[in-house]
């Protein structure tokens, strides 16, 4: 068995659906779907398709799709999320994201020298990157120019206009199995664009400054209210500052600091013109940047710790304060119509001795707080009412917080008290 024969056969290969779906991240699961999709596909075309659209020359047949297999660099391993074989023994690598900006120029440079440290040379290898992204990223571009057709892009979209314009001429069989595929990057958060009709492109067409004119009126007003209310916020209290700003449809948010609570991202406020939802919460805990995973690992453990020994009480008697969690915008929420960041509150959570640490919508983000229904007429009061809420939260959860361990710092104060 020569070298080559070796590498094919430690290699993973997808033979059902169950080995597509077993692996835990979404880009491994939908790669490796598309992993299977490919080999059950009988025409060349789709697979030269592909690779046109990437901006790739193979001429080469393909012979298999593999995933996971991990290529030697100088630190250790990398392991792309596919590899295709092709014959002659050429490869193309596929490392693939699911959502917007992901991309990761250290991990495709190592996948493309353990690549050529593999597979013979540069002369034997292609790379993909399969992505959530519109466009090129621009570092990857970068990366493009100094290797000429031997690095392509594709967008997740792109692949699934190509597969829909492809399956006319597959048959019912393959055409099941690409609906089916197209389902499932729907699951996870990327969906088919439906192209308009002739008449629906002709009152786009018409309407379309209309519109923007329309969507940029209702920004200014949503931003100037909910920063109206963050400032009354920080006007009212001593120890808070803004920590983080991000504004858009269709959940605008606020982010505050807090002097005297256990974790820097504080407190949000935030306003959902989908959900049509207004409120404001404090962070119990959340996935962050700025924290080490063994430290975010031990602010869960301490916050969970003061939940019980003393938060707990004084959530359950207040109806009125609810629990949520935060989803990102690859994430699928049911009930959510469109894939976009968001709080979502967790029904049959108020007025319950409720244990986070217990309940799997709170795995990794906690919060809770006061939310309102969204009414367009009472925009100009809620920084009053919003203002009280948060009082609220800092009298019961925030004031004489002596088990966080930020308790050494001056006493938090509301000014004018």
């Amino acid at each position: 068995m020569n070298a080559n024969e070796r590498r094919c056969e430690n290699m993973t290969k997808i033979k059902s659906l169950y080995d597509a779906i077993k692996y835990k991240k979404p880009e491994n699961q939908c790669t490796n779907f598309l992993a299977y999709l490919l080999e059950k596909l009988p025409n060349k075309k789709i697979i030269d398709d592909i690779c046109k659209n990437s901006g790739l020359t193979i001429n080469e047949y393909m012979l298999s799709v593999n995933v996971q297999y991990p290529l030697k660099v100088k630190d250790g391993i990398s392991i792309p999320d596919a590899i295709m074989i092709f014959s002659n023994r050429k490869y193309l690598i596929i490392e693939a994201k699911m959502s917007k900006g992901d991309f990761k120029k250290s991990q495709f440079i190592n996948h493309f020298n353990g690549g050529k440290e593999e597979f013979g040379g540069k002369e034997n290898i292609w790379m993909l990157f399969l992505s959530g992204d519109d466009d090129v990223p621009g570092e990857l571009n970068e990366f493009k120019k100094m290797h000429p057709e031997r690095i392509g892009f594709l967008s997740w979209h792109s692949l699934l206009t190509l597969l829909d314009e492809s399956k006319a001429s597959l048959g019912e069989r393959y055409e099941i199995i690409i609906e089916e595929f197209s389902k499932f990057l729907s699951h996870n958060g990327i969906r088919r664009v439906i192209p308009m009709d002739n008449e629906e492109l002709k009152n786009f067409i018409e309407n379309y400054s209309k519109e923007e004119e329309k969507k940029r009126g209702a920004f200014e007003k949503f931003s100037k209210t909910i920063n109206k209310i963050q400032e009354k916020i920080i006007t009212d209290f001593e120890d808070v500052e803004p920590k983080h700003d991000l504004t858009d449809f269709p959940c605008f948010y606020r982010c505050l600091k807090i002097a005297d609570w256990h974790f820097d991202y504080s407190s949000y406020i935030f306003l959902d013109i989908i959900s049509k939802k207004i409120g404001v919460v404090l962070t119990g805990y959340e996935d962050s940047d700025e924290y080490s995973k063994g430290q975010l690992k031990e602010i869960k453990e301490e916050f969970l710790g003061n939940w019980d020994e003393k938060y707990k009480d004084k959530y359950k008697v207040d109806s009125e304060l609810c629990a949520l969690t935060w989803f990102q915008e690859y994430e699928d929420d049911d009930e959510y119509p469109i894939k976009a960041t968001h709080f979502k509150i967790i029904e049959g959570t108020s007025g319950k001795p409720i244990k986070p640490g217990n309940l799997p919508a709170f795995e990794d983000r906690f919060y809770f707080g006061y939310v309102h229904e969204l009414e367009i007429e009472k925009l100009n009061t809620y920084p009053e009412i919003i203002a009280k809420d948060f009082n609220k939260l800092f009298n019961n959860f925030i004031k004489n917080n002596k088990l966080t361990r930020k308790s050494k710092k001056a006493t938090f104060t509301r000014k004018g008290n």
